[in-house]
């Protein structure tokens, strides 16, 4: 990262849940919800850049978070590439009981997304194991223009 700051390129950081396994919700369920049931925080401006693009938006980062969460039964980390950002997705695992604690969603919560997003009630994310990706830390960078 400090290499890249010193070429002037920026680096943000996006924070995904578990619930990025469900399927993409359409752009109008997205703007209905105003992020009520958004699964990506962020960006995080980690560091200013000198390039003027602006940092992706959440709702781009969606369908890549669910293919990380996908592509983390065999691994911590993938790469893939959205436009002039090189996304870098890696897992953030239940390492301790104390996790999962905290994020085992409620059946409440899954009956209230399942009625809003017109889907059958989907309870395979409710009970992660330690081990287990709990979410998305996203890292997205870009170099400046040569």
């Amino acid at each position: 990262m400090a290499a890249l700051q010193s070429r002037g390129g920026k680096v943000g950081f996006y924070l995904g849940s578990r619930r990025l396994a469900r399927p993409s919700m359409s752009q109008d369920v997205w703007e209905w919800n105003d992020g009520a049931i958004q699964s990506i925080e962020g960006p995080v401006e980690i560091t200013p850049g000198t390039t003027n693009a602006p940092l992706p938006g959440a709702r781009e980062l969606q369908e890549i978070g669910r293919k990380a969460l996908e592509a983390f039964e065999h691994g911590d980390r993938c790469q893939t590439v959205l436009g002039r950002w090189t996304v870098d997705a890696r897992a953030v695992r239940a390492s301790e009981q104390s996790c999962l604690d905290c994020h085992r969603d409620r059946k409440d919560r899954v009956a209230m997304e399942s009625k809003y997003l017109n889907r059958p009630l989907d309870f395979t994310i409710l009970d992660p194991k330690l081990g287990d990706p709990l979410g998305v830390a996203f890292y997205v960078y870009a170099r400046p223009p040569e």
